[in-house]
């Protein structure tokens, strides 16, 4: 293997942890209501908390590829559609 695709190889990586990351901050937006800070701190951690997020989407985006983010956005769009119509009776385990 040389340089080229051991960096390429990294660089696809590290642009799909920057999209699981940005996932993993809007989650964290779920958990501001529950923090025991004041407003004024819970408003400036929901900011920074979708700042981040957005910038590592976009950066993550930028970094993979618009094909690999369309067909993961199809994907996650179909299964939705799919839980959603038929009750999500496929998804449970038997």
């Amino acid at each position: 293997m040389n340089v080229l695709q051991k960096y390429g190889n990294l660089k696809h990586w590290s642009g799909i942890y920057l999209l699981i990351l940005s996932v993993i901050m809007y989650c964290g937006l779920l958990l501001v209501p529950l923090v025991s800070y004041s407003v004024e701190t819970k408003m400036v951690l929901t900011f920074s908390l979708v700042l981040l997020g957005e910038a590592c989407f976009i950066i993550g985006c930028l970094i993979v590829g618009k094909t690999v983010v369309s067909k993961y956005k199809d994907d996650i769009v179909r299964s939705i559609r799919r839980w959603l119509t038929k009750g999500g009776d496929e998804m449970l385990p038997k």
